[in-house]
């Protein structure tokens, strides 16, 4: 089950027994462990009828049974939290194997007076017998990335509890920028809470629109290669010499990383122009080429500029400067800077 059937089973008072709560979201994982927890016990009972239970502090099946089985105190509900319990993810050996079975049957059974919940934490991506009986025993929730719906009312709820406003079209833009939704990415939403929460910090005003988002979530080093491109594309080889200079003073050792910056734009900006020429849309190609959406909507529009020809005539003329350099004939600072007054 998910996140949204998580929702349905708390709303329902559903929530009972075992439960195993695992996935791709940490920061669901805890959000659901918070809502049952703050559900069955309220702040004063927590010292007294919350148990937390570590799996690298060496745990056993029969502390695990042992804290779910015994009746909370003055009444009410006891809940028992395992984090990353080692079976979940790593072959036990036989011996364990015996007690862990006992946990299926207890989960199986009724609790009346507790709730054990076990969580599996995204790093631990294992395979188990154990996992799969948990699953089946209790009632399991597997948070997953949410769909983009749902993601749009996750981004309103933090900026509203910051005092901010976002259009929908730059919540849009945000989600879309942040490569969420790329397979190949793993920003999570742990790491879209955070970006929210520092643009919200970093502006006095209470709207934040499109510019607020670029400048905050494109590192200076995208930023770089984006105006460097964007000279040359223009025929201002002399902007983007001085531009390289300017880095150069502040990095002596930023000419090789350049090259290797312009090598993937350049290539990002030809291969896009090969894939619309099958046919592909913007979020088809930037799936295809594992890059954000944001970079690749960049790379094309400059690719659309320069043409194909000219592209593979400057990607040619980067990869022998990146040859000449390697084999010593030319240092990095003079063949990035012959490659910039050149094309």
């Amino acid at each position: 089950m998910s996140f949204k059937d998580f929702e349905k089973d708390k709303k329902n008072d559903n929530l009972a027994g075992t439960i195993f709560i695992y996935g791709d979201e940490n920061y669901l994982i805890r959000w659901a462990v918070e809502e049952i927890i703050d559900k069955y016990i309220s702040e004063d009972d927590k010292e007294l009828n919350l148990i937390q239970l570590y799996g690298d502090n060496g745990i056993s099946a029969m502390d695990i049974l042992n804290s779910a089985s015994t009746y909370s105190i003055f009444g009410g509900k006891r809940v028992v939290v395992v984090h990353n319990f080692e079976p979940l993810y790593k072959k036990a050996d036989v011996a364990t194997e015996a007690e862990i079975s006992k946990i299926i049957d207890f989960a199986k059974s009724d609790q009346d007076s507790s709730i054990l919940i076990f969580i599996l934490n995204s790093e631990y991506r294992g395979d188990t017998k154990f996992k799969r009986n948990l699953i089946k025993a209790g009632k399991s929730y597997k948070m997953v990335k949410l769909d983009r719906q749902t993601l749009r009312s996750f981004i309103i709820k933090q900026l509203k509890s910051s005092g901010k406003l976002m259009s929908n079209r730059d919540i849009d833009y945000l989600i879309d920028m942040s490569g969420y939704f790329n397979k190949e990415s793993e920003y999570s939403l742990d790491d879209l809470y955070k970006d929210i929460r520092k643009i919200a910090e970093s502006k006095e005003e209470a709207n934040i629109n499109a510019k607020d988002i670029q400048d905050f979530l494109v590192g200076d080093e995208d930023k770089f290669i984006f105006n460097l491109v964007d000279y040359l594309m223009t025929g201002e080889n002399k902007k983007a010499y001085n531009m390289f200079l300017n880095i150069l003073a502040k990095d002596k050792d930023t000419s090789m990383r350049t090259i290797s910056l312009l090598t993937s734009q350049f290539e990002m900006m030809y291969d896009s122009l090969e894939l619309e020429r099958e046919g592909a849309s913007l979020k088809s190609m930037a799936k295809s080429l594992k890059v954000n959406e944001f970079r690749l909507n960049k790379a094309y529009k400059s690719a659309r500029r320069f043409k194909k020809d000219r592209l593979k005539e400057i990607l040619e003329k980067i990869y022998n400067i990146d040859r000449d350099i390697k084999n010593g004939d030319i240092s990095a600072d003079d063949g990035l800077g012959l490659f910039l007054l050149d094309i």
